[in-house]
């Protein structure tokens, strides 16, 4: 039988076997030099980082900072709540009371990131997220300094339109 008589499915599929062999040795020699050189950069920019670049997990003393933020946007919330109440008194007293445990917890934070300002006060750019997370409170320190001088109107002294 000539090999011109055969049908397709009579002939072998497949390259030779150097070309597979190869191949295999080159795939694998690609990908072990791109995974070597992979681990050495990820080795050599973990020496060169700044050992307060802040890790991944805040620390302890972070951590209780935004408990205290957590708790101080809590506090806010319920004397705004007393904002309509009865006793205006008390309200003021609740404003006070707030405002004096924020500015606490914004001292406590500002107090921990002193060591990494840069001499002008501005904060690096790799610990922004820090500041960031302290925003709310800030807004609601100005939301509450503006609504201490509200005074809310009595009942009867509102005017009557008839």
């Amino acid at each position: 039988m000539s090999t011109l008589s055969r049908t397709p499915i009579d002939r072998v599929r497949g390259g030779a076997p150097a070309i597979v062999t190869w191949t295999v040795f080159l795939l694998v020699a690609v990908s072990g030099s791109v995974f070597v050189w992979a681990l050495a950069t990820r080795s050599g920019s973990n020496a060169e980082q700044d050992p307060h670049s802040g890790p991944v997990d805040p620390p302890r003393e972070w951590a209780s900072i935004l408990l205290r933020r957590d708790a101080d946007l809590a506090m806010f919330r319920r004397t705004m709540e007393m904002k309509y109440g009865e006793d205006s008194e008390t309200f003021q007293a609740a404003i006070d009371s707030t405002l004096t445990h924020m500015g606490e917890t914004l001292d406590l934070a500002d107090t921990y990131l002193a060591p990494v300002r840069n001499a002008d006060g501005s904060i690096p750019p790799e610990y922004e997220g820090y500041q960031a997370s302290l925003a709310p409170l800030r807004q609601r320190v100005i939301d509450l300094a503006r609504a201490s001088s509200f005074k809310p109107a009595v009942a009867s002294q509102q005017p009557t339109d008839h």
